[in-house]
């Protein structure tokens, strides 16, 4: 809603005051609108003469669920195995730039929210969009005029493609790295690039999952041995859009009513395990109802970033992964343990799939409802596996590196470059 309109719809015409104060309002209304108008004529004049200066060997950063993910692993390697940071600069774009410079703050790091208005913030950002030669991005797509000598490299957020895709026509990277020539195909379909710039290195996060350090204690208060479930399912319900007509109200899609969230929030008491729903970052939060929960615990990527928990150090953690579509479960193939795809909206999922048959994609117990999860636990628990040899089919399939070394490989391909 504009500046104007909000005006309107607080002060009506009718009465000598509210006339009077909208009036007033629509005149600072007025002197807000040119003078940002005047704001964006002068970033957008300096960022020209910015952009013809000379490129230095700065790398930006950017992942959709802030400091995280791919982009976020990859620093991290650079920052600890490498002198990089002690020639070039590291610029990061991310939504909590107060929180990460005070925690994850040094040197040659600065961190920016692209999104902040406030002229010396974008003269300072445009200066290392306009001037940096390396740009890390897990979502490419607004980036769209970088310079001859720069290089935009889409090094995703997952392993491999299971929901549908959707076609984009404009240039959003110069290179994107995946996992083996079997998932090229489905990131060159998705940005209708030349299958040629798709790279086979591997992607950064599947180093985390070689770390063996408990993290859940920073999550679950009073932990201290027992088995972790972990339930990470893609969004159903954005704010602005929708990608099933189902309605994912507690992000555990074959719960659909608040007396079963609190009966499987029992079973987890009665057989001594947490359950931790991981809520896509996408995922409509406003939906879910506030309750008294002993075993089942709900977490953002916010929340994760406070804990300096990475997703994949997270997943090593799980004795149990619960998902639906989501492309976590091929990360998880690498901890080799029970997989539960809960699916009970499969007819209602809008996008759709990159498979004829997606189920066939799918190596874990399929689950459409609560008794049918309550009884893949309780079996899981007990050591029953039936869906190894599919795992490990799967894993063969998608995964060609299979080894921690995915950032050195990157960082090697990226020298190379020069």
């Amino acid at each position: 809603m504009s500046y104007l309109k909000k005006i309107k719809k607080r002060y009506k015409y009718n009465g000598f005051i509210n006339g009077t104060k909208y009036y007033f309002f629509c005149l600072v209304g007025s002197i807000h609108i040119i003078f940002s108008g005047f704001l964006d004529i002068i970033s957008n004049a300096v960022f020209f003469v910015e952009k013809h200066l000379p490129i230095k060997e700065n790398i930006v950063f950017e992942c959709e669920s802030d400091f995280a993910d791919n982009p976020r692993v990859f620093y991290e390697y650079i920052k600890n195995k490498t002198d990089f940071l002690n020639k070039h600069k590291a610029i990061w774009l991310v939504n909590k730039v107060d929180y990460c410079n005070e925690h994850f703050g040094t040197k040659n790091v600065l961190f920016f929210n692209r999104n902040n208005s406030k002229l010396v913030n974008r003269i300072k950002l445009n200066y290392f969009l306009g001037t940096s030669k390396w740009f890390i991005f897990s979502h490419p797509y607004w980036f769209t005029n970088w310079r001859e000598k720069q290089i935009v490299i889409n090094v995703s957020h997952g392993i491999s493609q299971m929901k549908g895709i959707s076609v984009t026509s404009i240039k959003a990277f110069d290179y994107a790295i995946c996992t083996c020539s079997y998932t090229a195909p489905f990131i060159a379909m998705s940005f209708n690039c030349d299958p040629r710039i798709i790279i086979g290195l591997g992607v950064p996060r599947i180093d985390d999952l070689f770390c063996k350090d408990i993290v859940v204690d920073r999550l679950i208060p009073n932990y201290i041995d027992q088995k972790i479930i972990l339930s990470m399912e893609t969004f159903k319900q954005a704010k602005n859009f929708k990608d099933s007509e189902s309605l994912d109200a507690f992000s555990i899609n074959v719960i659909h009513r608040i007396d079963e969230l609190l009966d499987l929030d029992h079973f987890l008491q009665r057989e001594n395990c947490f359950l931790i729903v991981k809520i896509h970052p996408l995922q409509d939060v406003s939906l879910l109802k506030q309750m008294n929960l002993t075993n089942i615990f709900y977490f953002t990527n916010d929340d994760l970033l406070y804990a300096d928990i990475r997703i994949n150090q997270l997943i090593t953690n799980a004795d149990i992964l619960l998902t639906d579509y989501s492309s976590v479960f091929y990360d998880y193939l690498f901890v080799n343990r029970p997989i539960g795809f809960m699916v009970s909206d499969i007819e209602k999922y809008s996008r759709g799939f990159v498979y004829d048959n997606p189920l066939d994609e799918m190596p874990g117990e399929k689950i459409h409802q609560l008794d049918e999860l309550k009884c893949f636990i309780t079996e899981s628990l007990k050591g029953k596996d039936s869906f190894i040899d599919e795992r490990k089919r799967i894993l063969e399939k998608v995964i060609h590196y299979k080894d921690e070394n995915n950032c050195e490989r990157l960082y090697n391909w990226i020298n190379s470059l020069d």
